[in-house]
């Protein structure tokens, strides 16, 4: 059950068009694969979706070789779809029955794309309440906007001209990727991205001076700002690389807290970054002064004075 709804997900929005083509292929008796490529096909999906299923360790990337067989069936049932002469005009009714899944594809994506402005509303997440979304309607108008056309739009284009269906559902999906890639950055920059703590990094760092990432470990740091930062508290997952690296490197580039407290006494002062306001009042109770030189609400830059 665990991959079910990570198929269905995946193969948005074909999924979402699949019955009505569907439908039509069961009417006409359609075969669209010869014996062998049909068995091979869904040979190649059942083993991996089984086997993956069955298994006590899930995780979604797992089963993305079962995409390929399934994309291969869904390009042959779509190209027969539209390619086939257009058969009498159907009924409100049953048109509406075929064009559910879509609907519900559009009005689902669409409420993921305003959710943003209730969470804030709402307060519901801290991150959230620092993202900027006093301008989110602009920015997700032109996805709402493909969403809704890909309700009617290419059901009308296959009626009016008898092709181009499957050409105006691929562009209006392609359309909308690049459209959500404005809201998508807008939101998840301040906590997600590196790029906003690295400029202030670069901008306020000494030259040559150490910086300590404390109970954090933001690789784009290191990657934006040409350094290798120092890691405190946060060995766990590296605990097998570790183990690898020389004593003298592993001792000065990862440490604990309480190492990180000496190593100040030791400078008289360090330039740390980490996230949250909860390790902010942290390091606070632990050191004589600190400073705040940057934050956007989730990451800080300081300095430690010890």
């Amino acid at each position: 059950m665990f991959y079910i709804p990570v198929v269905v997900l995946g193969t948005l929005p074909w999924s979402a068009f699949l019955l009505r083509a569907l439908k039509e292929g069961v009417e006409k008796r359609v075969t669209l694969f010869k014996a062998g490529e049909k068995h091979f096909l869904l040979i190649w999906i059942f083993s991996i979706f089984i086997f993956f299923s069955v298994s006590s360790s899930k995780l979604i990337p797992y089963i993305a070789p079962i995409f390929l067989p399934i994309a291969v069936i869904f390009g042959h049932l779509f190209r027969w779809y539209e390619e086939r002469n257009i058969g009498p005009e159907e009924g409100w009714g049953r048109r509406f029955l075929y064009d559910l899944p879509i609907m519900i594809q559009s009005f689902m994506f669409i409420a993921v794309l305003i959710s943003p402005i209730f969470i804030k509303n709402m307060k519901l997440d801290k991150y959230l309440e620092n993202s900027h979304v006093e301008k989110w309607w602009w920015l997700v108008i032109l996805p709402i906007l493909f969403q809704v056309m890909i309700i009617f739009l290419p059901s009308l284009v296959k009626r009016k001209w008898r092709q181009g269906w499957f050409v105006t559902i691929l562009l209006l999906s392609a359309f909308f990727l690049i459209s959500i890639h404005f809201p998508i950055a807008r939101l998840l920059t301040p906590y997600r991205s590196a790029y906003p703590v690295s400029r202030a990094i670069h901008t306020l760092l000494p030259p040559n001076q150490e910086l300590f990432q404390y109970r954090m470990s933001l690789y784009g740091i290191d990657f934006y700002n040409k350094i290798r930062t120092l890691l405190v508290d946060r060995d766990g997952e590296l605990k097998f690389g570790l183990n690898q690296l020389p004593p003298d490197e592993k001792s000065h580039y990862f440490l604990n807290h309480e190492e990180l407290f000496k190593r100040c006494k030791e400078n008289g002062e360090i330039y740390c970054v980490t996230r949250d306001k909860e390790n902010v009042e942290a390091l606070k109770s632990k050191v004589p002064t600190l400073e705040v030189l940057w934050d956007n609400g989730v990451y800080y830059l300081l300095r430690l004075r010890c």
